[in-house]
């Protein structure tokens, strides 16, 4: 009964904290992306190969059984409530305490980016409810006495959807398999082990729908633009103020490869990137290391400013437009408190004072690793994965308090010693 009542309440938690963004952060002005993928359903963009087809399945499905049309914001906002139930659920299954689980959620709720970010991306809310089933099912497989071939099969399932939704997906999804194949005990690797090679098939299979859709053989046709993007020599003029894909959209047109088609265009963009890369070894290696302390450590939302900015590519100069900082504020502030805690778990888990299986939480973020320093670090394109933590910390600093010596047990080791 507690239990229920703890997920009630999370549920309705989450609700305020979604109408308090939408009202606050005038997110009802503003248009979610969801609704862009609406508009997209039979347009041309629907061969496209920007994006996986996982959510426009789901509104074609939804179309098709008659519960059309979709509002935007109640379609994402009933995502995220089945999301916050399954972190709870999965809080508690590690936690092994309803109000400790309890406790983490509402901590991931409190992130001042998380419900907004859910609220306004087209695959952010699917996403976090996709891994969370995914690591719940993945914890399960764990403690299972048998060879867990069922568990296996369900997180390949859940995957791959969560790959074919965005495709750093397949990225946190290996991951989290990762996990349970260097971990499980002799003979039980072997599920684990078949349901990576599965997802890699999965991939591909995508990677072949994009050849069909769009001629490239590739995850996504972004993949270059935004290798583009991280490697641009004035990548560091901004990020992490600015919003990279704006600042550098006027150097990215000076670059004459807006005419072609997608796949070529994505193509051009690889390379261009690639030449930054071998041009200046050295300013790879610093690249490489800012983005990697950007994405473990960051304190900042990236980008931090909500101001529009582009670099003039005539001159060099910098155009800086008026942004709000109340989100970025606010994130600052929860940040202040979340990585010391950070730090605290990667500590419990490297002395082994925390189980095992809470290192399917740090999965995630170690598995988008390789793209933000291939790429760039974006604080959208992580916050499920951050908030996933939120166990762990609470695990660790639980594991903190209990090591400190009791007030009774210092002053008996004092006398003892002062006996002697």
């Amino acid at each position: 009964m507690r239990h229920g009542a703890l997920a009630a309440l999370l549920l309705l938690i989450a609700l305020a904290i979604a109408q308090a963004d939408l009202r606050l952060l005038g997110a009802r002005e503003l248009t979610p992306m969801l609704s862009v993928t609406i508009a997209m359903l039979d347009g041309p963009a629907s061969v496209s190969a920007a994006y996986p087809p996982g959510v426009a399945w789901v509104l074609t499905g939804l179309r098709a059984g008659g519960l059309w049309p979709v509002d935007p914001w109640r379609f994402n906002q009933t995502l995220l409530g089945l999301g916050v139930l399954s972190f709870f659920t999965l809080s508690s299954l590690l936690l092994r305490s309803a109000p400790l689980a309890f406790l983490a959620v509402l901590f991931g709720l409190l992130n001042p980016y998380f419900v907004w970010t859910l609220l306004l991306s087209r695959d952010s809310a699917p996403e976090f409810l996709l891994l969370t089933l995914l690591v719940c099912v993945t914890v399960y497989g764990l403690r299972s006495p048998r060879a867990p071939w069922t568990p296996a099969l369900l997180a390949l399932a859940l995957a791959t959807a969560l790959g074919f939704t965005r495709v750093t997906g397949f990225f946190t999804g290996a991951a989290v398999l990762a996990v349970p194949l260097f971990t499980a005990g002799p003979g039980r690797r072997g599920p684990w082990a078949a349901a990576l090679v599965g997802l890699t098939l999965g991939a591909v299979g995508l990677c072949a729908l994009n050849h069909t859709r769009a001629g490239a053989f590739t995850l996504t046709t972004t993949s270059g633009f935004n290798l583009y993007l991280g490697h641009h020599p004035a990548y560091l003029d901004g990020h992490p103020r600015h919003d990279i894909d704006v600042f550098l959209s006027r150097a990215a047109e000076t670059e004459g490869f807006g005419t072609l088609p997608e796949a070529e265009r994505d193509q051009a963009f690889r390379r261009r990137a690639f030449d930054f890369m071998r041009d200046d070894p050295l300013a790879l290696l610093h690249r490489t290391l800012v983005k990697s302390i950007w994405h473990w450590f960051n304190f900042e939302k990236i980008p931090s400013s909500s101001g529009a900015a582009w670099l003039d590519p005539a001159d060099g100069t910098v155009h800086i437009g008026r942004g709000g900082s109340l989100t970025s504020l606010a994130y600052l502030l929860y940040k202040i408190i979340y990585i010391p805690l950070f730090v605290l778990a990667l500590a419990g888990l490297a002395r082994r004072r925390v189980p095992c299986e809470f290192r399917l939480l740090l999965a995630p973020l170690a598995g988008l690793w390789p793209l933000a320093v291939l790429a760039f670090p974006d604080t959208r394109f992580k916050i499920a994965a951050e908030v996933l933590l939120c166990p762990l910390l609470l695990a660790a600093l639980r594991q903190a308090l209990s090591d400190r010596p009791s007030a009774d047990a210092t002053a008996q080791v004092t006398a003892a010693a002062s006996g002697s």
